[in-house]
């Protein structure tokens, strides 16, 4: 066991992400998250009463990171940063403004 493997705490492992198979539009993918953020989709999803293949096909659509592992750890900042500054509106909304990239999308102010 080398030294920085031993200095870790108990109950760690090396291996601490967990690959999940996903649909993305119309094809199935691969996307290795910490169980954190597993957990975390799933608060969304259930949340926001829209269902994960929904939000990752979004994600994907508007992505600006290089792999779609990238852009999920993105858009779950960007979901909690809207929800602390946005607390009155719906988590659905969270939702649009963490994948448009913290931003709203302009075509869903005018209504």
């Amino acid at each position: 066991m080398s030294d920085r493997a031993s200095s870790r705490p108990s109950g760690f492992t090396d291996s601490s992400l967990r690959c999940q198979t996903v649909r993305v539009g119309a094809r199935r993918t691969s996307v290795r998250l910490e169980p954190e953020m597993w957990d975390a989709l799933e608060t969304i999803t259930r949340l926001s009463g829209l269902t994960l293949p929904k939000i990752l096909s979004d994600v994907d659509l508007y992505r600006q990171q290089s792999s779609l592992t990238s852009a999920v750890r993105v858009f779950l900042l960007h979901f909690y940063r809207a929800a602390a500054q946005h607390p009155g509106e719906a988590p659905k909304a969270w939702v649009e403004i963490a994948i448009h990239g913290g931003k709203r999308a302009a075509t869903r102010r005018q209504a």
